[in-house]
């Protein structure tokens, strides 16, 4: 016989509804969804936009989505590099010029160059921004970026206007079909991008070092009818993620490359470990956050079937099949979800579209790449996605035990239920406590339900641990121990001499002599240079020199950077060998780098070109090595020019040559660091110098900034990791008092007072509250140390700066609001009775 089958879905869905009166139960869910998904967003928010703005500017940076670069191929060898199976495409970039300033020396130029329509389309522009107007495509037509405008001093001049240009010493009028923004310029006043990857080469190859470049992209009509001056071709592979060194090997054995032709790689994996610390970090918080949501969320629908578990009792007696009963509970936790979920997602988008630019532009301020580096704020789908899932999984699995208790009670074990399970075991326990029956009484009641009060303590330890790790690894940086290892000089003064020969130096005697006057200065040490061309005194030295020096020519000539040294400099330094350097103060011998290159050639010679052409040998007496203290490590002595060859000598070695010496920087250093006068002094003496000023003082102001924006974003995500925590220990306590009613009146009515039971409520919360602080002080503390440790390389810095008064303060907090918490909900409850 078949029963007859009642739609119940409007009576379990008004049933479920009801379940959402409790204002306090239904406020704690909400609160506590929308901060986890607040948390979750925030933090992968921070992530996938860095991550983005990071591919943003390595892309920037490099100029280019090509991996390879490659000079002077044939066509026959072209025509193989797109018939192999690991090539993606290739494009080809000339040079086809330079701008001709009024002065016969610039050291900014802005050259013409042509691509073919892939270089173009797959390489270049991907790398620019703000393109405007169309590519040139008439011979009279041009596209320029918007540096190179102004360098021009047409900063005003719009898309279809004509400008005059001096191309090659010939004026030429074009058009502008285009306008745009590269980023070839960068803080450094350096051109590194491979957008003008062709013209770089030419330059080098024509002994011209050009520090600045702008670009001007001419028509193909334009190419055809003039000769390209150099021609690079830029190789795609089909999978990025190659090792650079097997790649370039690769293709240097497909291609058979003479030795004219060279190879380049950009952005190919080096080493595959780096970032790995990061990845560990943002493992390690994700796991607190996931833990602390579940914590609380757990015990909140705990806190949920424990307040309706009479009411459930009741409908099982009027026929509510378990299975209705699950899905009452299932739709009251996914009621909870579609509003509190989106609302939590308004906020962090909200939050993450202020904060994640304010805290980008804070960390890149005032370094190298501030004007290349975005500072986007990603709104992925994908990441919306990610942190629905999550929440929806945290509540999903929170509600699967609440749901099965409540469906398999019985109306009669639900009229005994209180939530709190057997708590008999405790009774053989705490005898130590017998003569204070109410402190004993707390502890069996907090130890009675372990799981749940463990997720408290738990959830309690993660924001007190978060709160106190992040302050202790950041709030003291040593500024003393960063000078100590990158700027160990209260200012640096360098002249921005361009490595060619008969330039003079921005700094001269008449600067030299004013800043000697000077009293704040205990220090003052001058570093002078020269320019010439070497070559070794064998075969095999002159071919390792050629692998180290771009600006080679079939006469084996390489340019090099001189160092003067005084006997004094040269104490300093660590070296290979032991010598007695009278050979090197009597100007007969020189110093190199401590390279493999150099290692091998130690006794043999180097022929100097002196100033009238003639060669002068010099013995590689020994070497520099490397050092840890910066001050030892005569590579920090002068940042020379990677392409020059960088020599080491005396004064009177470098009198033989007959080359006068130029100032290129002076190193200073005062009693107090930050002499913001003295500072104001040095710069009013070099203002009308073209001169790259560094200080102490300006270095703490750039970096003050970013620490800051650290600590404000850390410990406002520990903030909310411990309101979490605090969240999750009020649940219990109303939970604990709630379940406990009758238990409670039951000892008011044999005698307890009220006093008494505020005393034994109180008791309890502290238990809490000690337990966490035990938590925090044996383990925590020896565990925030640990992983400061893991980032020490990184955050050198940074030392370890225990803080008793934060130490004090959040346990402060945390002890008032375990005290009264308690308290207040049982007063509450008293006076709702």
């Amino acid at each position: 016989m078949k029963t007859m089958m009642n739609n119940n879905k409007k009576a379990i869905n008004k049933l479920t509804l009801s379940t959402l009166k409790n204002k306090t139960k239904t406020l704690f869910m909400f609160v506590s969804i929308i901060l986890v998904t607040f948390m979750i967003y925030s933090i992968f928010s921070i992530g996938f936009s860095y991550y983005d703005n990071y591919q943003t500017y390595n892309l920037r940076s490099a100029g280019t989505t090509s991996q390879i670069l490659m000079t002077n191929l044939t066509k026959k060898q072209k025509n193989k590099l797109n018939d192999l199976d690991y090539i993606k495409n290739i494009g080809n970039q000339h040079y086809y010029g330079r701008i001709n300033f009024e002065n016969s020396y610039s050291d900014s130029q802005i050259v013409l160059s042509n691509y073919d329509d892939i270089e173009w389309k797959e390489d270049i522009l991907p790398t620019i921004a703000s393109f405007e107007g169309n590519y040139p495509t008439k011979k009279n037509e041009i596209a320029l970026s918007r540096w190179t405008l102004n360098k021009l001093g047409y900063k005003n001049k719009k898309i279809g206007d004509y400008i005059t240009l001096n191309i090659n010493h010939q004026k030429q009028r074009f058009n502008i079909s285009a306008i745009f923004t590269d980023y070839l310029i960068g803080r450094d006043q350096k051109t590194k991008s491979a957008n003008v990857a062709a013209a770089t080469f030419y330059f080098k190859d024509h002994y011209q070092e050009i520090n600045q470049i702008g670009n001007i992209i001419i028509s193909n009509m334009y190419a055809k009818s003039h000769s390209s001056l150099y021609q690079v071709t830029m190789v795609s592979l089909k999978d990025k993620h190659q090792d650079a060194d097997k790649i370039m090997s690769q293709l240097n054995k497909d291609l058979n490359l003479a030795k004219n032709q060279k190879l380049y790689s950009f952005g190919l994996l080096a080493n595959k470990t780096d970032g790995l610390l990061s990845i560990v970090a943002c493992a390690f918080l994700a796991i607190l956050i996931v833990l602390s949501g579940y914590f609380i969320i757990n015990n909140i629908m705990q806190l949920s079937i424990n307040n309706d578990i009479y009411f459930y009792g009741q409908l099982k007696t009027i026929g509510t099949t378990p299975k209705q009963i699950k899905s009452i509970v299932k739709k009251e936790t996914l009621f909870y979800a579609l509003l509190a979920i989106p609302m939590g997602l308004v906020f962090a988008s909200l939050f993450s579209y202020f904060l994640v630019p304010y805290t980008l532009r804070r960390l890149i301020s005032g370094s190298a790449i501030e004007n290349i580096f975005p500072c986007n704020v990603s709104f992925s789908p994908f990441l919306f996605l990610i942190v629905i899932i999550y929440v929806l999984l945290t509540i999903w699995v929170s509600s699967k035990k609440p749901a099965k208790i409540a469906s398999k009670i019985s109306p009669i074990e639900a009229i005994r239920y209180n939530g709190l399970g057997n708590a008999s075991y405790i009774n053989r326990s705490f005898s130590i406590f017998k003569k204070n029956r109410i402190l004993s009484l707390a502890i069996k009641n907090i130890l009675g339900n372990g799981k749940r009060n463990i997720s408290v303590i738990l959830s309690l330890f993660i924001g007190l641990f978060s709160c106190l790790t992040i302050y202790s690894a950041i709030s003291k940086p040593d500024y003393n121990i960063l000078f100590a290892r990158q700027q160990p000089y209260s200012f640096n003064i360098e002249a921005n001499n361009p490595n060619n020969e008969g330039k003079q130096s921005d700094i001269t005697n008449k600067e030299i002599s004013k800043v000697q006057s000077l009293k704040e200065i205990t220090e003052l040490k001058i570093v002078k240079t020269a320019y010439s061309t070497v070559t070794g005194s064998s075969k095999f030295l002159q071919k390792e020199l050629g692998k180290k020096n771009s600006f080679a020519k079939e006469s084996n000539h390489f340019k090099a950077t001189i160092i003067l040294l005084n006997e004094d400099d040269l104490s300093h330094f660590s070296k290979t060998n032991k010598t007695d350097n009278i050979s090197f103060l009597n100007g007969d011998s020189i110093y190199l780098l401590d390279t493999s290159v150099s290692r091998k050639y130690i006794n043999d010679s180097l022929s100097i070109q002196n100033n009238n052409g003639e060669l002068i040998d010099y013995k590689i007496e020994n070497l520099f090595k490397e050092d840890s203290n910066f001050l030892q490590d005569a590579q920090n002595y002068l940042i020379s020019d990677s392409d020059h060859i960088c020599i080491y000598m005396s004064e009177k070695g470098l009198e033989k040559l007959q080359i006068d010496p130029i100032y290129e920087e002076l190193k200073i250093n005062t009693k107090n660091v930050n002499n913001e006068k003295l500072q104001e002094k040095l710069l009013s003496i070099f203002k009308n110098c073209t001169i790259t000023f560094k200080s102490q003082i300006n270095t703490i102001k750039q970096l003050q900034p970013i620490i800051n924006c650290f600590m404000f974003v850390g410990i406002l995500f520990a903030c909310i990791l411990l309101m979490l925590g605090i969240f999750n220990f009020i649940n219990i306590i109303i939970m604990n008092i709630n379940s406990r009613k009758k238990e409670l009146a039951t000892l008011e009515a044999i005698g307890m007072t009220k006093k008494q039971l505020y005393k034994l409520l109180s008791l309890e919360g502290i238990i809490y509250f000690v337990i966490s602080l035990v938590l925090l002080t044996i383990i925590g503390i020896p565990l925030s140390k640990m992983i400061v440790s893991l980032f020490q390389n990184t955050l050198y810095y940074f030392k370890y700066h225990f803080s008793f008064l934060l130490y004090f303060l959040i346990n402060f907090i945390l002890f008032i609001i375990c005290l009264i918490t308690p308290r207040i909900y049982y007063t509450k409850t008293q006076k709702n009775k």
